[in-house]
């Protein structure tokens, strides 16, 4: 089947009319109410796609000991894939149809929406977790001297920070406890 051919130029705005229209590629004519919605389906699937890769993409992270060839191919490839996405949506946005416009932003963003969603749950977690591992009492024990618990934390913590090794920490909490 043939598509006729365009009787008008490109419309350099925003405009509603599908009709002429070829979607991407030479085969998917917009000429009824069908194809538009297989192209609003192509655009979600394009959006969400490239959102899952950049979304993995930023997971994949180098191990100190592991594969760093394996790791440095998988997201040249996954940036690959998701770089062809985003000029195919870029392509979508240039044709300045309202409707393929509507429909790309919105699939742009609820795939944001997942994926925000996705980190929020797992900071949550990763929150929980260390929340859960330290030994932060409900209350000052009385044997020990106001807040040294509160304290301790504090060191360990200026420890981790500053990489302060364990015989200058060990120095610094006798003489703590000395003071004490």
């Amino acid at each position: 089947m043939s598509a006729p051919p365009m009787s008008e130029p490109m419309k350099w705005y925003f405009h509603a009319e599908t009709t002429g229209v070829h979607f991407l590629f030479a085969p998917i004519y917009l000429d009824n109410s069908w194809k538009l919605l297989i192209a609003y389906a192509i655009i979600i699937t394009i959006c969400w796609t490239e959102r899952l890769l950049t979304y993995k993409l930023d997971t994949i992270v180098y191990e100190p000991y592991g594969n760093r060839i394996g790791t440095i191919i998988l997201r040249t490839v996954y940036y690959s894939i998701a770089t062809a996405f985003r000029l195919l949506y870029m392509l979508v946005a240039m044709y300045f149809n309202t409707g393929l416009f509507l429909v790309l932003v919105m699939a742009l963003t609820t795939g944001q929406l997942v994926i925000e969603y996705k980190k929020s749950l797992k900071a949550s977690r990763g929150s929980l977790g260390e929340l859960a591992t330290r030994s932060i009492p409900l209350h000052d024990d009385p044997s020990q001297g106001h807040g040294k618990a509160y304290q301790d934390n504090a060191d360990e913590e200026e420890q981790q920070l500053f990489a302060v090794d364990n015989d200058e920490f060990a120095m610094k909490q006798k003489k703590h406890t000395a003071r004490i």
